[in-house]
């Protein structure tokens, strides 16, 4: 069981880690490019492009780490948190993880024609709080 634990770990990890998220946004279609700006903030990256619609780009990054027992059986992961039978204490690893979402906002003469973020759900779950009333 031991020389399994290495390889089983890293997998529980993959198959547990947050879906990818794709969504749409269209509260804010038809809306003044200023009221994502109040909402999020200054774009990181504006794409003038000529006669066409300008797009405007924001990103987020939640990174968490966590400690992986040095042996033994009895991890689950549950949501951010990986948990271990009660008398695990031991832990010889720190491993990171990142998650990240890209929200692109289109915009025509000041107006928004189309927004949508696509990315790691617990980074994307940042935006849609963000654009909460």
């Amino acid at each position: 069981m031991k020389k399994a634990f290495p390889i089983f770990v890293p997998l529980l990890l993959t198959a547990c880690a947050p879906a990818p998220r794709t969504a749409q946004l269209p509260q804010l279609r038809g809306e003044p490019l200023s009221v994502a700006v109040r909402h999020l903030g200054t774009p990181q990256q504006t794409i003038r492009q000529n006669d066409a619609e300008d797009v405007y780009i924001w990103t987020h990054d939640e990174i968490w780490q966590t400690n992986m027992p040095d042996q033994g059986p009895g991890v689950a992961v549950v949501g951010k948190n990986i948990v271990y039978r009660q008398r695990m204490r031991r832990f010889d690893a720190q491993n990171t993880y990142t998650w990240e979402c890209r929200l692109e906002i289109s915009a025509d003469k000041g107006r928004i024609t189309s927004a949508h973020y696509s990315g790691d759900a617990p980074a994307c779950d940042y935006f849609r709080d963000k654009m909460k009333p």
